[in-house]
């Protein structure tokens, strides 16, 4: 349906799944979202998101993998989800 936004997870591996959802629980916690609001968004336990969603970014251990040069430069906000939006551009002839 137009206007429809679908969230599609970016994480290649679980730890990078986990280090993703430690800086989503501490911006929605930001934006005002209640623990099990969180919780439910992001699959965890209330448990979870407590430890978690008042933590300081920037202090948060970065996954290490094959890619750790990646995720050391990577500023926080390239660890988000990819976002698709239905009817976003709304002209038939963009793409010709």
């Amino acid at each position: 349906e137009k206007g429809t936004t679908v969230a599609v997870a970016s994480a290649s591996s679980a730890a990078v799944r986990d280090y993703e959802d430690k800086l989503k629980a501490i911006e929605l916690q930001r934006r005002g979202a209640e623990k099990a609001e969180v919780a439910s968004k992001l699959g965890r336990s209330e448990r979870w998101v407590q430890r978690w969603w008042k933590q300081e970014p920037r202090l948060l251990e970065r996954p290490h993998g094959a890619q750790d040069t990646v995720f050391q430069r990577t500023p926080l906000a390239g660890f988000r989800d990819l976002e698709i939006t239905r009817g976003f551009a709304d002209n038939p002839e963009l793409f010709e």
